[in-house]
């Protein structure tokens, strides 16, 4: 940082215009403010012979100026070079040392012509496969620990869900809704399907996990949660249909009734009857009642 505003600086004495001080050739005192501008009679201007003089010193200034610029580049450049050539030398260096492991460990060497290397390989090998087989015995233990967690998360969610579901037969849709918003959520932000969808699983483990830690039934928690989201159950949202078709019905009989006539009866009793349909049959007799 310090040499680009070294440099930034020479550049800008170099635009900059030298002024002649006492002692410098060519250098001419001010004339002190209300004193006459006409030069003294002893007063000497420079000769016009000493200008290209003036000049050329500027110009070795400057010469000189951008030459120690260009040295400060030179060097920065060399310092750049010399580290990417030390960061190719460390690896080509491990890149060999890993070649000649492995060359190493392939060529067995014979105990009869070579005893001292021979226990070398050997202990090196043994030591290799201790290695991977302590690496394999720790993965497959995570791997239990976590088959296992999972396991009991399941066994005790099923009992909250169990008992649940007693009070609530839409549950099952309520966790399902749930869950297929978290993985539609995931692949509206970019996530593929395959993995918006294990994304989606892993994040309602965690949630039922999460819940029973704190000690709060899981599927009460999916249940509120769903709802928040839009769902609602079949059995609400068919009271709520209804409701609003009765009142439909109503401002329809009152309007008919306040025509005359005798249609308000026949509504009456086709209500009737329809009320007491349920599912498709409800929804097909409703949308011909709506349209008169």
């Amino acid at each position: 940082m310090a040499n680009e505003i070294e440099s930034a600086l020479a550049a800008m004495e170099d635009k900059a215009p030298l002024t002649p001080e006492p002692g410098d050739d060519g250098f001419q005192p001010t004339a002190a403010p209300g004193a006459s501008s006409s030069p003294a009679p002893n007063d000497t201007a420079p000769k016009s012979a000493d200008v290209p003089e003036i000049e050329a010193l500027r110009t070795k200034l400057a010469d000189k100026e951008g030459q120690a610029a260009a040295e400060r580049n030179r060097r920065r450049q060399v310092e750049a070079q010399a580290i990417q050539y030390r960061q190719q030398v460390e690896q080509y260096q491990q890149q060999i040392a890993a070649a000649q492991e492995r060359a190493r460990m392939r060529r067995i060497p014979d105990p009869e012509e070579n005893v001292v290397e021979a226990l070398k390989y050997e202990r090196a090998l043994r030591m290799r496969n201790e290695q991977m087989q302590s690496q394999r015995m720790q993965q497959q233990a995570q791997i239990n620990q976590q088959m296992q967690f999972v396991s009991q998360l399941k066994s005790t969610v099923e009992d909250y869900e169990a008992d649940f579901r007693d009070k609530n037969p839409d549950y099952d849709d309520a966790a399902n809704y749930l869950v297929d918003t978290e993985q539609k959520r995931l692949e509206m932000a970019g996530v593929p399907t395959p993995q918006a969808e294990q994304m989606a699983i892993n994040w309602a483990v965690n949630m039922a996990s999460m819940m029973i830690n704190q000690g709060k039934n899981p599927a009460q928690v999916a249940w509120e949660a769903a709802q928040m989201t839009g769902w609602r159950p079949k059995g609400q949202a068919v009271a709520n249909g209804q409701a609003k078709l009765n009142a439909q019905m109503a401002g329809q009989q009152s309007a008919r009734t306040m025509g005359g006539g005798g249609v308000a009866n026949n509504d009456a009793e086709t209500l009737s009857a329809g009320l007491n349909l349920k599912g498709a049959a409800f929804d097909s007799w409703a949308e011909k009642f709506l349209k008169g």
